[in-house]
């Protein structure tokens, strides 16, 4: 009895040692794996041009597409739908985040206004010119009087500037083209080495 219970926990601790080693032997390289198994699958993964709004559709966002999912199922959705449902997403989203924005943006502005007029009355003190001088006091007193009107138009035109640019329809100027993958076998099976 006693051999058996001996046998049982060498095996045990023979399986143990293994089963270590293989584990430091894939963990050096675990990194390696991972990316070469994202660049083989970037390449099959691509836009649906007829079900892309559905499938990414995002968890508090898909209670949008929830009214064309019907559509979705009986029928073969055409691209003009599936981008239209695509902007209605992106603009939900949008909002969102512009909000947050908008609400961070007018909170920090009286900071801004203090912060902005402390360094400008820094650099009023540091002028050693009596030209100088005048120049740095009146744009000092200058910002004491337009600061505040002027950060707010500045938030006006990120207003107008954040939602022009986030809908308009010649984005391939900046978008960098798809191209294929150079990537071979050969090379991911020499960065797993």
């Amino acid at each position: 009895m006693i051999i058996v219970v001996m046998f049982n926990i060498l095996i045990l601790n023979l399986i143990i040692a293994i089963l270590s080693n293989t584990y430091n032997m894939f963990e050096t390289k675990a990194s390696g794996l991972f990316l070469s198994k994202i660049l083989i699958s970037r390449d099959e993964m691509t836009f649906d041009e007829n079900y892309g709004a559905f499938l990414l559709a995002m968890t508090p966002l898909n209670v949008v597409i929830f009214p064309f999912l019907p559509y979705g199922l009986l029928t073969k959705p055409s691209p003009h739908i599936n981008i239209m449902l695509t902007i209605l997403q992106y603009a939900v989203f949008i909002v969102i985040i512009y909000v947050a924005f908008l609400i961070g943006s007018i909170m920090l502005m009286p900071f801004a206004f203090v912060k902005s007029a402390a360094l400008k009355f820094k650099i009023f003190l540091a002028a050693h010119e009596p030209k100088d001088q005048i120049m740095k006091g009146l744009a000092f007193f200058g910002f004491l009087i337009l600061g505040i009107p002027s950060l707010t138009l500045n938030l006006i035109s990120d207003f107008f500037y954040f939602w022009a640019n986030n809908f308009r329809s010649n984005l391939r100027k900046i978008v960098i083209d798809k191209k294929d993958s150079t990537l071979v076998h050969d090379s991911v099976r020499e960065i797993k080495m």
